[in-house]
């Protein structure tokens, strides 16, 4: 099922099928893209398939919210995965999260398929702040956070990591 589309990408739902669980292994198994993560690299397919399955749970249990495949329109290939989802401790936020395998960074993926997350967020939930987190050398991600308008909100701890943080929308006092 199809959340929304940018120009060049589609974002849309896990499947519980072998294609989905073959792109996940291979995004995650890439040490350069789970440096950034909380969690070491997939070592096997079988951690793949179980992550897929926990966001096939996260999207019944949350619907419209989750971690979601980016598919490439050209040729449906899965290059990364986007995210809108809720953050426990702040029930009235949500965290907007990307991912991009290696061969595809530097082509601003994360930039345009960020925007469609905010703007689908926008439109589906209207009343909620949408923050955004990464570790503070992260230049890459915090370029992408700025060129899609978020504002620096300071440094904090998520998910256990010294992070720093961007909001969405003005300033509050």
């Amino acid at each position: 099922m199809e959340l929304f589309g940018t120009r060049r990408f589609l974002v849309r739902l896990w499947r519980d099928d072998d294609d989905d669980v073959d792109a996940c292994f291979a995004i995650y198994r890439d040490e350069d893209v789970s440096r950034w993560l909380e969690r070491p690299p997939f070592h096997s397919r079988s951690q793949a398939r179980e992550a897929n399955l926990r966001q096939l749970d996260h999207q019944a249990r949350h619907p419209g919210l989750g971690w979601w495949p980016i598919v490439n329109r050209a040729d449906a290939e899965i290059v990364g995965q986007a995210a809108l989802m809720p953050i426990p401790d702040a029930p009235d936020d949500l965290e907007l999260g990307y991912h991009v395998a290696r061969p595809w960074w530097g082509r601003g993926v994360a930039t345009e398929v960020a925007r469609g997350v905010l703007d689908y967020a926008a439109q589906h939930f209207p009343a909620r702040r949408v923050i955004a987190v990464t570790r503070p050398h992260n230049a890459a991600s915090r370029r992408v956070m700025e060129k899609i308008g978020l504002r620096f909100a300071g440094e904090t701890v998520f998910k256990g990591l010294h992070s720093v943080e961007y909001v969405a929308g003005p300033p509050t006092e």
